[in-house]
């Protein structure tokens, strides 16, 4: 998968200074890695976080009463809650791992902005393809001038 922000899709040089905002606001390392997709567990509930998509969330089953069963498992059918994601940066700090969650949008004490997951949450990661750098291209005119350096005209053979 190509990295991409959700409202940028269109402008990739503006998608790449918007991550590098985002690697500012949180103090993330330049190296971070682009995540496209986080599968994790939160007070009972897995949750996968995919750029582009509200998060969906499988909740434990309930008993009719509303409560949670113990060992019941989670829920088969995942339900879509707040709002779009526009990023997913994996730091990778070397002693509290964390997973940043942008969300665009997020309203006002909805979300925090961004969320975080802990490492030892995480159940699964899908990173985005690694992106080439741009190579400086250099182009070399090989022609021979007409003219020196020093203002001689050149003349040539043949």
């Amino acid at each position: 998968m190509r990295f991409f922000v959700p409202y940028l899709e269109d402008a990739p040089e503006a998608a790449e200074a918007e991550w590098e905002r985002y690697l500012r606001d949180v103090s993330a390392p330049a190296d971070s890695k682009r995540v496209y997709s986080v599968t994790h567990y939160r007070e009972g509930s897995k949750v996968i976080a995919t750029v582009g998509e509200r998060q969906l969330v499988y909740t434990g089953k309930r008993e009719p009463a509303g409560r949670n069963t113990r060992n019941a498992g989670l829920n088969p059918v995942g339900e879509r809650t707040g709002s779009e994601i526009s990023a997913i940066i994996d730091a990778g700090h070397d002693l509290i791992y964390l997973i940043y969650v942008w969300i665009y949008g997020a309203a006002f004490a909805e979300w925090a902005n961004p969320s975080l997951i802990e490492r030892s949450e995480v159940e699964d990661i899908e990173y985005f393809e690694t992106p080439q750098l741009a190579v400086p291209r250099i182009l070399v005119d090989l022609r021979v001038s007409d003219h020196d350096p020093y203002g001689q005209q050149v003349t040539r053979n043949g």
